[in-house]
């Protein structure tokens, strides 16, 4: 689902996804982006995921928002194009600061279970060893094996309840 612009975007949870151009031999081949959160469809792309951000920058025009199929959350999705090329795709984990709930993460090219996630502490799915900042990892789908690195937590604040002025 797109989001009209002429509906206010502020108040929305967006991340930002970089997409580079795609490998010579995956010219002509489509991928899916799934929801790391939901695990549903959010949107068919060429190239190579380089970058999963929070946020997104406001200035740039034109803004695509895009929201996960059957998804009632509120996470939407901007893609960009980037001239980047790693070998891994950085990307944060987005919580909200007073959910106790652990939570998994999945990988956003195959919908395997990757991570669980509370407020606190970031695990590996299968050996429940902590993740920390910079730490790199392979997805455990033997058919994917994408390759991430986990930068840390971002936490979304509800403005009209957590911050205090």
């Amino acid at each position: 689902m797109i989001i009209n612009l002429s509906q206010s975007i502020i108040g929305k949870n967006i991340l930002t996804v970089l997409v580079s151009k795609p490998l010579p031999e995956e010219i002509h081949e489509k991928k899916v982006f799934f929801c790391p959160y939901t695990k549903n469809i959010t949107l068919q792309y060429q190239g190579q995921v380089q970058a999963i951000y929070p946020s997104y920058d406001p200035d740039e025009t034109p803004q695509f928002i895009i929201h996960p199929q059957r998804t009632a959350g509120n996470i939407n999705y901007s893609f960009r194009a980037t001239s980047q090329n790693n070998s891994s795709v950085d990307f944060w984990i987005q919580s909200y600061p007073a959910d106790d709930m652990i939570k998994p993460y999945h990988c956003f090219n195959c919908q395997a279970q990757s991570l669980y996630f509370n407020k606190d502490k970031v695990v590996h799915f299968q050996s429940k060893a902590e993740v920390k900042k910079g730490d790199r990892y392979s997805c455990v789908n033997p058919f994917c094996k994408q390759n991430q690195t986990f930068l840390g937590v971002v936490y979304i604040l509800d403005i009209q309840r957590d911050i205090i002025l």
